[in-house]
């Protein structure tokens, strides 16, 4: 009789090591579903290097010769989801844009060109340039970001989805004077 409760004693510490090795494994899949969920929907498009860019710097991220001028500079990658949501926007500044004299529109692309260019095209944002950002040796720090430049060097900068007096903010400066 004796071996009986022994066994018996053992099937429950077995069946309750069972229950925890389901457990952990349950807690461990939903913290790993979780990172994986986190990394696509909220990821950083561009890690960089260094400190990002400020105003009165020289904005190296454009080749030389594209910062003679006035420029709004826009950085965007497609599948940045304030990028997404800010289309409409985005549209309606490279429009003024096109309208101005003398400012040309310049998209950085965090990604391959092939990879942005139908994007700008189903956006309708119409652009004078497209630069490839190199992700890993760029300053750039977050999607969607405008630089207004003058000669390549920053004047103002907003980071991220503007709220809706922050996009009348930037349409009221590329009005014509």
């Amino acid at each position: 009789m004796p071996t009986d409760i022994m066994e018996g004693e053992e099937l429950s510490l077995s069946h309750k090591l069972g229950n925890l090795a389901n457990a952990v494994l349950i807690v461990t899949c939903f913290f790993m579903c979780t990172a994986v969920a986190y990394s696509f929907y909220m990821r950083r498009p561009v890690s960089g290097g260094g400190t990002p860019y400020r105003p009165g710097e020289i904005l190296t991220a454009i080749p030389e010769e594209q910062r003679q001028g006035e420029a709004i500079v826009l950085v965007l990658r497609s599948d940045c989801l304030p990028c997404q949501r800010s289309r409409s926007f985005h549209a309606a500044l490279a429009a003024k844009a096109a309208k101005a004299p003398v400012l040309r529109l310049i998209v950085v692309a965090l990604e391959p060109r092939q990879a942005i260019e139908p994007y700008l095209r189903e956006s309708q944002i119409a652009y004078s340039a497209i630069v490839e950002a190199d992700p890993l040796d760029s300053k750039l720090k977050a999607t969607p970001t405008l630089y207004w430049l003058a000669d390549g060097v920053i004047q103002k900068q907003w980071i991220g989805r503007l709220t809706p007096a922050g996009e009348r903010d930037v349409l009221s400066l590329v009005e014509p004077q």
